[in-house]
């Protein structure tokens, strides 16, 4: 299966927010694994960056980064995939072009906390929306 991780999951994993740390840190322990195939897209390592550099020293952030991006690799976002993004219903525009960037490379799934993302009805586009639980679940009931 291929999967994108939404911001808020890796986010999750290496600022250890709890209570989702852990689910977390399994997916991406999956991916390393190569239980399933893992991405991110270009922007959202941008707003980890972001975020992460209040908590985290330029050498450790550094670090991570790149020990993520070894398991996670980044896709590229391009000006059609943002254009298409404004055709999506999704109201929260980021959500929509992580979706277009997800069919555009042909990825099964995209992998978020977003509630009002859950909710969002991705048939059409053919991308499944999955918490971390659903995923996690699947991988088990796989094995």
């Amino acid at each position: 299966m291929k999967i994108l991780l939404d911001t808020n999951i890796v986010l999750d994993a290496l600022g250890s927010r709890e209570p989702f740390c852990r689910d977390a840190e399994q997916i991406i322990l999956s991916a390393a694994a190569g239980h399933v195939q893992g991405f991110l897209t270009a922007n959202a390592v941008t707003d980890i960056v972001y975020v992460l550099r209040k908590q985290l020293t330029g050498d450790v952030l550094k670090q991570r980064m790149t020990d993520l991006m070894d398991v996670l690799p980044v896709l590229d976002v391009n000006e059609a995939d943002c254009r298409a993004a404004f055709s999506q219903v999704l109201s929260d525009y980021e959500d929509a072009l992580m979706l277009q960037c997800a069919q555009r490379h042909g990825l099964d799934a995209v992998v978020s906390r977003d509630a009002a993302l859950l909710k969002y009805d991705t048939r059409p586009n053919g991308i499944d929306v999955l918490s971390p639980q659903m995923l996690l679940d699947s991988l088990s009931d796989a094995t």
